[in-house]
């Protein structure tokens, strides 16, 4: 989880302090190891398709 962007995606790389982050779509970005963590069960849910509509539907109830 990239805490300064609120995005999930999978360590697809580590070089020194810096972890590549990749989308199910493919999109990579590189963030400084300090300002990530790890994603909560929810989070990492929402990194395939059926997780993605449960976790929208989940966010949308009262």
């Amino acid at each position: 989880m990239d805490a300064a962007r609120l995005l999930v995606g999978k360590i697809s790389a580590i070089e020194g302090s810096e972890i590549t982050l990749t989308r199910p779509s493919g999109t990579q970005w590189v963030q400084e190891e300090q300002q990530c963590r790890p994603a909560s069960p929810q989070e990492k849910a929402g990194l395939t398709p059926e997780g993605t509509i449960y976790s929208i539907g989940e966010s949308q109830t009262p």
